[in-house]
């Protein structure tokens, strides 16, 4: 169909007609439009984000083409504007068309959205070095369509059929191919159940590969000198066949979260194994701490997912494809923060910017959302070769998120890298296979293996012999082992019947540890026994009285009715010197070395009032020092030591309270102390006062709270009373310091709302007696509260303050300069009225 458009005005200003865009083209992105055209006069023809380009017409049918890069703008439609300053003209067109990247369009197809019902068209397009068919045809909802393409090196062809909803989204889909270049074929079968098998064929290899939408996969490799049910072993000889390829990325069944990570630490991350809607696992991102409270974000920050411990090889130069499924929101749709990150050390390479919107809907977020899954793909090439690559998918938050009035998430699976320029279904990496099996046959050897994860399990035949490995192998009915040597073997559970040891006696044996519970040893009585060398002979034990008992190496006076009388009593080892000493000093504890350890003093017990302490007294290990526990007569009750080396340390697994009037902290030389005690408050205006706690030295204007360089990290109080307050502000202590734009500090000191208040009590009642003047924090610019948005910042609304005060005395400045030259410019309009006074007069 071809379209004219006239100017009959005479008119000279800019105008005619514009094409309707769908959306808006992502900015950074190129695009390539082509159109066929004749008429007269300058024209402007193109989309809006700087893609137009001026035309001058011809009264012959020429097609034009015009490659640009998209830039943000106002508007986005598609024109045809006549140029200013020249009047009538007219335009005609057909076949127009717009792509995304550098392809020249030679002949115009319809968009599959602009079928209707039981229409169809063919096409043929041909270039210096490829020739392409295809034909179409739409019944219903459902496009049937074939495509053939042939170049010098290679010819495919691929017939597909699409079902659709009344959305125009596509729903199911199946397909078939064929590609062949010179060094092999390979066709591909691909049902809308996930199921798909493909044949490879090379000259000295031929691989069939089958799957299933739950990630079941079986192969059979077969070469001139090997059977093989995997693809391993002839991996490399498929290289030379560039069509799709292995999943680069591992996890991509989002099984669990391992190997993914948020981004800046902020979020959480998680995978939904039993979505019912989806029907698949997905990975998903959410600015929500991990037990559910929104994350309070600034705009513009960047949030997404690192892969950083699923690594993948790239090679300078080379296409690669990242392709997934994605639903996002407070992202505008745009994954504007995607890098390559590289683990050598170099910069990361940023991915252009992916806007989900243009690619094809999935399905809805939720069964009535207007969110929608995309399916995305975006090709890319390697800025340089590296073997230890991961990727960063994030994007840039479009709004603040204050933790009141949402939270930002997306949630992606079909996650796949892949080599070349074109996605493939998705596919899990080889290592991501639950359990694999194989079978591998050559001239000289059979190998039989089943893996999963780090487990394998084998037999492998060969010249050499026979291998059987396993993590646990099970032999049942009769086995017999000839010439065999079992070594350290462990017969667990087992019983030794009637077997020879020893001509079946145990002769002088050890029974370490053993525990004879009912044997008979002779005949039940232990005769002429000695017990630990000791030798019990004449004693007479009677009624449990000890007579004519002779204690060896003991000196005793006498014991009578319970008491020891002695001047010296010790409690002593045989083999050593520790003993326990009581004389008329108290009761001594003597260690190994000969030193007192523990000394209780119980001298001078006569009454109360007695000029000595009582104490317990604890000796060092060379008893030059000691500390001790006791009461005086003053009443105090005293522990710890006057020595400068004994030091003090007090252990809980709990809690240490301690009970007193007043509690001190003192050094013994003359220093101030520090008190800390009870007290009440000063009168309330209720007629009431408060209890309270006082930390007070001892010398007023003494003491310090942390120390320059170890510092507290912060301090709660209601009141401040203070001479000065002194803010760290040497160069030293800051970093990244600009001059400070006072433009926007005005702006911020403007949307500083000024409010009257009062403080809430901690009872949550208000403190009516004392009205306040300040900001709401959650009101206030970002600039001069606290990240949570709970506190102001002094120190920033002094500087936001100061700011304001140099843009305003700059603009005072500025008038007072126009206010001079209004003036001079006043002074010279009287001048010349004088002059033209006396002219007229």
């Amino acid at each position: 169909m071809i379209a004219t458009l006239t100017r009959t005005d005479t008119l000279t200003d800019s105008g005619g007609r514009y094409y309707r865009m769908p959306y808006r083209l992502v900015a950074g992105k190129r695009y390539t439009w082509s159109v066929c055209l004749k008429g007269n006069g300058r024209w402007q023809v193109g989309p809006e984000q700087g893609g137009q380009r001026i035309i001058d017409l011809t009264e012959v049918w020429i097609r034009y083409t015009h490659s640009f890069i998209a830039k943000d703008h106002q508007y986005y439609q598609f024109t045809f504007y006549r140029i200013q300053g020249q009047t009538g003209g007219q335009l005609s067109l057909h076949s127009i068309h717009l792509v995304e990247g550098e392809r020249i369009v030679f002949d115009w197809s319809p968009a599959p959205e602009d079928l209707t019902t039981n229409v169809q068209f063919s096409q043929l397009k041909q270039t210096v070095d490829s020739i392409s068919a295809q034909v179409t045809n739409k019944v219903d909802k459902t496009v049937y369509d074939s495509f053939v393409q042939q170049t010098a090196k290679s010819l495919a062809s691929k017939v597909s059929q699409g079902e659709y909803d009344s959305n125009n989204n596509l729903i199911n889909q199946r397909f078939s191919s064929i590609t062949q270049t010179a060094q092999g074929l390979q066709t591909q079968v691909n049902n809308n159940k996930g199921n798909i098998s493909t044949v490879t064929q090379l000259a000295n290899a031929l691989q069939s590969r089958m799957s299933n939408a739950e990630g079941n996969i079986s192969t059979l490799t077969q070469t001139a000198s090997s059977l093989q049910s995997t693809i391993t072993s002839v991996r490399n000889d498929l290289n030379g066949l560039e069509i799709g390829g292995r999943n680069l990325i591992a996890g991509t069944d989002f099984t669990s979260t391992n190997g993914f990570s948020t981004w800046t630490n902020i979020g959480t991350v998680s995978v939904v194994t039993d979505d019912r809607y989806l029907g698949r696992n997905y990975l998903k991102w959410e600015s929500k701490k991990p037990n559910g409270e929104d994350i309070a974000i600034r705009a513009g920050a960047a949030l997404g997912i690192e892969f950083k411990r699923n690594r993948f090889s790239v090679i300078k130069g080379e296409e690669y494809t990242l392709s997934f499924i994605i639903a996002s929101n407070e992202f505008n749709g745009l994954l504007d923060y995607t890098y390559l990150m590289h683990g050598d050390g170099g910069p990361n390479l940023r991915l252009k910017a992916i806007n989900t919107n243009g690619y094809p809907k999935y399905k809805p977020f939720q069964a009535s959302s207007d969110i929608h899954y995309h399916v995305v793909s975006h090709t890319f090439k390697a800025d340089r070769t590296d073997d230890n690559c991961y990727f960063l998918i994030a994007a840039i938050l479009k709004r603040e998120l204050n933790g009141s009035n949402g939270y930002a998430w997306f949630r992606i699976f079909n996650l796949q890298l892949e080599k070349g320029n074109k996605a493939t279904d998705w596919t899990p990496a080889p290592e991501d296979m639950a359990t694999q099996s194989q079978i591998s046959q050559l001239s000289n050897a059979i190998n039989l293996r089943v893996q999963k994860g780090d487990v394998i399990n084998q037999i492998n035949i060969d010249t050499s012999g026979i291998l059987i490995a396993g993590q646990k192998v099970h032999i049942t009915g009769q086995t017999k082992i000839d010439n065999a040597v079992i070594k350290t073997a462990m017969i667990a559970n087992a019983a030794v019947g009637t077997a020879a040891i020893a001509n079946a006696a145990i002769t002088r044996a050890k029974l370490g540890t053993a525990s004879v519970g009912t044997a008979q040893i002779e005949n039940g009585a232990i005769t002429n026994a000695k017990i630990a060398n000791l030798s019990v002979d004449s004693a007479k034990i009677a009624n449990g009285a000890i007579t004519n008992a002779k204690i060896a190496t003991l000196s005793a006076d006498k014991i009578t009715s319970g008491i020891i009388n002695a001047n010296l009593v010790t409690l002593a080892v045989k083999n050593g010197v520790q003993s326990i000493q009581l004389d008329n000093t108290g009761l001594r504890s003597i260690d190994s070395n000969g030193k007192m350890r523990i000394h209780l003093g119980v001298r001078n017990i006569g009454g109360a009032g007695q000029s000595d302490p009582a104490t317990i007294r604890f000796f060092s290990g060379n008893g030059s020092v000691s500390a001790g526990i006791g009461m005086n007569v003053n009443g105090h009750f005293i522990i710890g030591s006057t020595a400068n080396t004994a030091h003090m340390e007090l252990y809980s697994g709990g809690n240490i309270i301690t009970y007193s009037r007043r509690f001190r902290i003192s050094n013994l030389i003359n220093y101030p102390y520090l008190d800390i005690y009870p007290a009440d408050t000063e009168m309330q205006s209720d007629g009431t006062r408060r209890k309270m706690v006082v930390i007070e030295p001892s010398v007023s204007a003494r003491g310090n709270i942390g120390r320059e360089g170890v510092r507290m990290w912060r301090i709660y109080t209601n009141y401040l009373h203070y001479i000065d307050l002194v803010n760290m502000s040497s160069r030293d202590n800051k970093t990244n310091i600009k001059d400070a734009d006072v433009g926007y500090l005005q702006f911020v000191f403007e949307n500083m709302d000024v409010v009257t208040f009062n403080y809430k009590n901690e009872d949550g009642s208000s403190r009516t007696d004392e009205l306040k003047v300040g900001w709401i924090a959650e009101d206030s610019p970002s600039l001069i509260t606290s990240k949570d948005k709970k506190q102001i910042s002094l120190n920033n609304t002094v500087g936001v303050i100061a700011g304001s005060l140099k843009f305003q005395t700059s603009r005072i400045d500025q008038l007072e300069n126009e206010f001079e030259w209004l003036k001079i410019e006043n002074q010279y309009l009287k001048q010349k009225i004088n002059q033209l006074e006396e002219k007229m007069a």
